[in-house]
């Protein structure tokens, strides 16, 4: 009797088309709305996951110093210089190495690089050895600084990938010289571009004792911060409170609330409580349309059942129960909602795919990143979707079912 009422709700539909059409297309776009979204959030989860990765991924600490603090409601820039340096580094190297694998001071500096083909405005990072194996950087041609480097101030350099296309074009950089403000250095390395963090800009590191004696290390502000990996099962709670106490034992004349102990695992909550507060947004929208939807499924079939009413009671008549009158305008709902689902199911993935082209050909005609956005489409978001269109025809198709299966078999045959 299934397949029969089945058949029966598909012979309706082709019956009338247009009518068809204009029913599942609500369904059909709610739907799409919430597979588009759900792809598109999967593929900025994957975006998030490869750019904590690649500035270190949750094993990275920084410690931070707060130039400005909050008191009495207002801000004001600390009096004191910025104390951290290499012998912090070396500290922390020494009393915390069971628990860490690599650290490394960085400092920000303002240069002019230049060559005799080009110059350009930038910020150097001046930094030690350690600051490789931190942020998992890759070597594509030379090598890295080393201990040497750092003990003879050497003036030598590691620049990116697209520092070197700019300065060198095609040619091989290693051996070559450039100029940080005026003074020569030579490159020794090449390292891959930052997919994200430096994106297509230009990056040069050089040694930070190199930096410190030759153009001076900014002591206000957080121009210098120090850069930690741990190893692997550390408690990264207790060790930022470790790494905290060992930073102001070193230097006892400055306080606690001086330095900011900051993670990837703060940027990585941040960042998913910003995915869901979009997510709870756009499905509350999705779920309107999906309201909207069931309302014409309903309508529609409202409009059926007086069409049919005398179909209804001959069919009554002639043995038919009113589960099975029930059951088949249920299945006509199905039928509407199921294919809605179908389309709006293959709608969104397709919607989910332009969208992240379109957004990769901005961000990379401006230079802002190398990663490339992919439409993920989650068998949960799948499931989720047919389940969802499946329930839509079930609420929105039972009221006119009921009514259709309580008619009279004697009124509904004397209808016209």
């Amino acid at each position: 009797m299934t397949l029969s009422s089945l058949l029966v709700a598909l012979t309706e539909m082709r019956r009338h088309p247009i009518r068809t059409l204009l029913t599942i297309s609500g369904v059909a776009m709610a739907i799409a709305t919430v597979v588009g979204v759900g792809s598109m959030l999967g593929s900025v989860q994957g975006f998030i996951s490869a750019l904590i990765d690649e500035t270190g991924g949750l094993s990275q600490v920084t410690v931070i110093y707060k130039d400005q603090r909050r008191t009495g409601g207002k801000w004001t820039v600390a009096s004191r210089p910025n104390p951290l340096t290499v012998r912090d580094s070396s500290t922390i190297r020494m009393l915390l190495r069971d628990q860490v694998s690599a650290v490394s001071l960085r400092a920000n500096i303002n240069v002019v690089l230049s060559n005799a083909a080009s110059s350009q405005h930038m910020t150097a990072h001046a930094v030690e050895p350690d600051y490789f194996m931190v942020f998992r950087r890759r070597l594509t041609a030379g090598r890295f600084l080393d201990d040497h480097d750092m003990s003879q101030a050497a003036l030598v350099i590691v620049i990116g990938e697209n520092t070197a296309r700019t300065f060198f074009g095609r040619g091989d950089a290693i051996g070559r010289e450039l100029r940080v403000n005026t003074i020569r250095f030579r490159v020794i390395g090449v390292v891959a571009d930052a997919s994200m963090g430096q994106g297509k800009g230009l990056e040069v590191l050089l040694p930070a004792t190199t930096a410190r004696f030759r153009f001076g290390s900014p002591d206000r502000g957080p121009s210098r911060f120090l850069c930690v990996r741990i190893h692997e099962g550390v408690d990264l709670t207790s060790f930022k409170a470790l790494l905290l106490s060992t930073v102001i034992a070193h230097h006892p004349e400055y306080e606690a609330r001086d330095f900011e102990i900051a993670t990837a695992e703060q940027n990585v909550a941040q960042a998913r409580q910003g995915m869901m507060l979009v997510g709870v947004v756009f499905f509350l929208i999705c779920g309107l349309c999906l309201v909207t939807g069931g309302v014409g499924v309903m309508n529609i079939l409202l409009s059926s059942v007086a069409e049919r009413t005398r179909e209804i009671g001959l069919r009554t008549a002639v043995g038919a129960r009113r589960s099975d009158i029930l059951v088949q305008f249920l299945l006509e709902a199905l039928s509407f909602t199921l294919l809605g689902g179908v389309v709006g199911t293959a709608a969104g993935y397709g919607f989910g795919f332009i969208l992240s082209v379109i957004v990769n050909l901005f961000m990379n005609a401006s230079g802002q990143t190398l990663y490339r956005l992919r439409p993920s489409l989650h068998p949960v978001i799948l499931v989720a979707a047919i389940v969802t269109s499946c329930a839509v025809g079930i609420v929105f198709g039972l009221y006119p079912a009921l009514k259709a299966s309580r008619l009279d078999p004697v009124e509904a045959l004397r209808a016209e």
